[in-house]
């Protein structure tokens, strides 16, 4: 489930490209995580609210922040709204 609602911001990656990454909560049964998504999937996740159920698959765990594990998307990632 998505506990905060999403927000979108532009980032510069390490190549110097320009991309669109949106950053939310997430909570299950095992606990909170924050989960970044990169490029195509910003599209998905956007407009949604906190409160919405969704799956994501093949995404990969990372210490992020504070060296706090972070969700992030990769290639390969999906997105699906339950």
């Amino acid at each position: 489930t998505i506990e905060t609602n999403p927000w979108v911001r532009e980032v510069t990656t390490s190549r110097g490209e320009k991309v669109l990454v949106a950053s939310f909560q997430f909570i299950d049964e095992t606990g909170k995580i924050w989960v970044s998504v990169w490029r195509r999937l910003v599209d998905v996740v956007k407009d949604l609210k906190a409160g919405t159920r969704i799956k994501v698959e093949n995404a990969y765990v990372r210490k992020g922040f504070s060296n706090q594990l972070e969700l992030t998307s990769r290639s390969l990632t999906s997105i699906e709204v339950l």
